[in-house]
């Protein structure tokens, strides 16, 4: 039994000296490989707690983004929510698209876990579901839009863009509202 005390695998790898290890296995009437495998035991649990822990973490740094729209003239049709990054043209497809149903003049989206940082929203009343915003022959949007950070078409505002667009995302739940016109 001595020679299996001299030779423990805990008292190098650990910086304990041989007698603090003997002192341990003799306290806990243990052999030194056995505390060794009921060490490396609770170092698995403890990693794997701290594990999990950061993984709970990590999910708490995207938060949820609801997108309230409203000031639809009909309930015919679909409401199309386009979420935009930085560098994004706002007059194209968006990164993420989400389709809903418009009830009583008002339609919601949610982004879940959506990471914390800068968006640009654009909605549109897509009355005859074809997934885009029609044109009238001028070339003005046919369907009614509606905008993030409360930016509205106008001779004097131009045409929309992700700076005029622009919101701030955290790392938590956010509603914003929006009117489509």
């Amino acid at each position: 039994m001595l020679a299996i005390m001299d030779a423990c695998p805990i008292s190098d790898k650990y910086m304990m000296t041989n007698t603090a290890c003997k002192q341990i296995a003799a306290t806990a009437r243990m052999t030194p490989s056995w505390l060794c495998r009921v060490w490396c035991l609770s170092i698995v649990v403890v990693l794997g707690l701290f594990m999990t822990s950061s993984i709970v973490n990590a999910h708490d740094i995207n938060g949820n983004l609801t997108v309230i729209a409203n000031g639809f003239k009909t309930d015919t049709g679909h409401a199309i929510a386009r979420l935009y990054i930085p560098g994004s043209q706002v007059t194209r497809k968006g990164q993420l698209e989400i389709s809903a149903l418009i009830k009583n003049g008002q339609s919601s989206f949610l982004f879940p876990a959506l990471p914390a940082g800068d968006y640009a929203v654009v909605v549109f009343h897509d009355a005859n579901d074809n997934g885009t915003v029609d044109h009238n022959f001028w070339g003005f949007p046919a369907e009614a839009l509606g905008f993030s950070n409360g930016f509205k078409v106008s001779l004097f505002s131009g045409m929309p863009d992700f700076e005029k667009l622009r919101f701030t995302h955290a790392n938590s739940a956010q509603t914003i509202q929006l009117t489509v016109e």
